[in-house]
């Protein structure tokens, strides 16, 4: 079994080491140093790697709260056309709430095209005849031939 001893210094005129002494003086007494130097330099490098799985393995709270907002965001995108359909509504109903179902829409009358008989004569050749079967044959007729 091969074990490796590492040190490292701290400049305690630094207040940020100072404090890191003093945490580390803490992790000691509850013998929990050397895994939190482990678990911190595993966390460190899976992050720089752009990798989260030690991070959600170690604090697996941070996993539920960051599930918990992707979903509320998600409903609130969800939900937010929608409002702003609902308060277009009423803005262009001047205040009316938004019908709750399908309305006709506004449109102006327009005019019948007037029939001009010399020009219409030479592009529609008018068919006369009540039977419907007999004109389907004849278009069709019109098509093969």
């Amino acid at each position: 079994m091969a074990r490796e001893k590492f040190r490292f210094w701290l400049d305690m005129n630094k207040d940020e080491e100072l404090g890191l002494a003093e945490q580390i003086d803490e992790l000691k007494t509850q013998r929990l140093f050397t895994a939190t130097i482990r678990d911190g330099i595993r966390l460190v490098c899976s992050l720089r790697r752009e990798e989260w799985g030690v991070l959600f393995t170690l604090f697996p709270w941070i996993e539920r709260e960051i599930n918990e907002r992707i979903m509320q965001l998600y409903q609130e995108a969800n939900e937010r056309p929608i409002q702003i359909i609902q308060q277009q509504a009423v803005q262009i109903g001047q205040g009316a709430p938004p019908p709750s179902g399908p309305r006709a829409m506004q449109t102006p009358q327009l005019a019948a095209p007037i029939e001009d008989d010399d020009e219409i004569g030479d592009l529609i050749k008018k068919d006369t005849s009540t039977t419907s079967a007999a004109n389907f044959l004849k278009s069709m007729n019109n098509l093969v031939g």
